[in-house]
Formats: structure tokens, sequence, C-alpha cells
């Protein structure tokens, strides 16, 4: 290509929304309505990119309150908001309810400990 042409082409008029759908013979609302739509799907105005984020993780994932607490035994689901990390009901995030593994641990450390003292106690010393 010659150098007259490629300075030709460097002032051409910029491609604008208006002219593809001129050429495409669709209205311009047409990207309006597209943004409408993805308020009105995710809540918000959200990025391109953070709806794909959405739908990747609700697709790995599945329903965020579907999926269950952590803790055994507890019936609860998680809130409908939590995030991919969060794996505890709002009940079982609660201090008293992290630290009670870690205690009972401890405790039976404990007994373990007392059980075998006891067992390998001199009977002398009684």
């Amino acid at each position: 290509m010659s150098a007259r042409l490629r300075g030709m082409q460097r002032h051409r008029e910029p491609v604008t929304v208006e002219w593809i759908a001129e050429a495409g013979g669709i209205s311009v609302a047409g990207p309006g309505a597209v943004e409408q739509g993805a308020i009105e799907l995710f809540g918000k105005d959200l990025s391109d990119s953070a709806i794909a984020y959405r739908m990747r993780r609700d697709r790995e994932l599945g329903d965020a309150s579907a999926r269950p607490c952590a803790e055994a035994g507890c019936p609860r689901a998680l809130p409908a908001a939590a995030s991919t990390r969060r794996r505890y009901c709002n009940f079982h995030l609660a201090p008293h309810s992290r630290i009670r593994p870690f205690r009972e641990r401890r405790r039976s450390a404990l007994r373990r400990r007392a059980a075998v003292r006891a067992a390998t106690a001199d009977p002398r010393r009684e």
C-alpha cells in the first residue's frame, strides 16, 4: 500500500454506533435496550466482565441459597448474597462457633493426658 493511501485512511470518519445501526438497518435504540435488560437482570449497571464473572460463578456454584452450611448437622443454607468463599451460615459464623472446635480438641487432649498419667501413676505415691 502506498504512503498516499495510508495517509487517506488515517483521515476517514470514525465508525459510530449510529453508522453501524444505519448500515445494518436496525434501530439505534438497540444498545440502550440491551443495557436496560442487563440492569433488569443483574440489579445494577455492571460491566460486561462483571456480568460474565457472575454468570460463570453461578454456573460453577449453583444458587448460593442452595449451598448448605459447612457445620456438621446444620440445616441452614447460606444467605443468597454469600460470596464464593463463605462456608458457614450467619449463626455458625459467630466467634463462639469458630472457637468451639479448637476448645474441644484442647479438652480431649487434656483428658487423654490425664488418662495416661492415671494409667502410669506410681501406686506407691498414693
